[in-house]
């Protein structure tokens, strides 16, 4: 009696996460540094939190590389530094809002489709190659009042 009650307790546990999980398919949350999590709704990537992001060191870490070919916008809240290889790989991507970001290091939107950037008043430094093999970017703003020191 006791084993058939735990067995059907699990099964009612699995089939409510597995609902649950099929019934928020539009939306993915995760953590992609210690205090910072994502999102994905609707083609766009949000990144919120404070600090750094996670350094990532291949493709295989990045956490949306399986969205990678579907993201078309990253929106970046609180975050201070966009780690390298962040972003890398994301065919797609038409714009981003850095938000409140200070530093940018190197490789962060490598290989991109971005085509045109504005880069926010805050933001201090932008590492070597951070938009390395983005090769339809033609056009980069810079907004009033900038605060860059190195690029």
């Amino acid at each position: 009696m006791l084993f058939t009650n735990i067995f059907i307790l699990s099964l009612f546990t699995f089939v409510s996460s597995q609902t649950l999980n099929e019934t928020n398919t539009n939306e993915t949350i995760n953590s992609c540094g210690p205090n910072c999590q994502f999102s994905i709704t609707q083609n766009i990537l949000t990144i919120e939190g404070s600090g750094r992001m996670k350094k990532f060191y291949s493709d295989d870490e990045i956490p949306w590389k399986l969205n990678r070919n579907s993201i078309t916008q990253i929106k970046i809240n609180g975050i201070s530094v966009i780690s390298q290889k962040s972003f890398q790989n994301l065919p797609n991507v038409k714009s981003i809002d850095f938000g409140d970001t200070i530093e940018i290091e190197k490789g962060a939107f490598y290989n991109t489709g971005i085509e045109s950037l504005v880069i926010s008043k805050k933001i201090q430094r932008i590492d070597k190659n951070a938009f390395e093999q983005s090769l339809q970017l033609k056009s980069v703003t810079f907004e009033t009042d900038s605060e860059l020191e190195t690029i």
